[in-house]
């Protein structure tokens, strides 16, 4: 366990602890882990997402406290909900390795690509291994969630236009259900210029790869618009052809 810590530090992982918790820092550095445990763990369990972080770390290398990777991961997660990417980070590689969580590549994937983005440039190396090891749906489904994640204020970054071009990239690939993700974010404006005649079009083309979702709700989606919006928006979806097949807007 004192490896994972070891680790850590090399890659850079621990962040800047702040000013408040000096006691459980000084503690920390002085090898008093006991009292550094005490002073985090009752920061942590105010919310604050620094000490839960740490809490985390010293519950998985059993540091003033018995070594309980699960309770670690559980503390982590806190701290990476919270949008901090030290915590991101790590709770990226809990996940590529099975420790204190079910191994689960997706959600590896998926934390250790927001902790890029929050700046962590070295879990972008943690982050291509496991993208190599998922399959192409995988990866559509890991992307799909991220989008979510990204447009979070709290976790991620607050971006829907970030979040929506990860959602567009997916859609101009052939995914149906980002397809149709894609034309409800043309529909409400959120993230893109709301235009419903690309919504339109991006629901028809969602529809006839088989998104039952989109079928049942064409009618619904064709009562906003006028005769010459549907056809505009028909012949669009007639012409569009996806990536690796002369789109250019890949």
């Amino acid at each position: 366990m004192r490896y994972f810590l070891f680790m850590a530090l090399i890659l850079g992982i621990l962040g800047p602890v702040s000013a408040g918790p000096l006691e459980a820092l000084a503690a920390y550095k002085r090898g008093d882990y006991e009292n550094a445990f005490t002073a985090w763990v009752d920061l942590a369990n105010h919310g604050t997402t620094k000490a839960q972080y740490y809490v985390g770390i010293m519950h998985i290398n059993g540091q003033g406290t018995r070594s309980d990777p699960t309770s670690g991961a559980h503390y982590i997660e806190k701290a990476a909900i919270n949008g901090y990417a030290p915590a991101q980070h790590v709770f990226g590689i809990l996940y590529q390795k099975g420790q204190g969580v079910d191994k689960d590549l997706i959600r590896a994937y998926i934390w250790l690509s927001l902790a890029v983005m929050h700046g962590r440039e070295k879990a972008g190396i943690e982050r291509d291994k496991v993208w190599w090891q998922l399959d192409p749906p995988q990866v559509a489904k890991a992307r799909l969630k991220l989008a979510d994640l990204v447009a979070d204020n709290r976790t991620g970054l607050g971006d829907d236009t970030k979040a929506a071009q990860i959602v567009k990239a997916l859609a101009e690939s052939g995914h149906a259900e980002a397809q149709l993700r894609l034309a409800k974010l043309y529909f409400e404006g959120r993230g893109v210029t709301l235009d419903i005649i690309e919504s339109y079009k991006w629901h028809t083309l969602s529809a006839f790869r088989g998104n039952s979702e989109a079928q049942a709700t064409d009618t619904h989606l064709q009562s906003y618009m006028t005769q010459k919006q549907i056809d505009e928006a028909s012949s669009r979806a007639a012409n569009w052809v996806p990536c690796g097949q002369g789109n250019r807007e890949c």
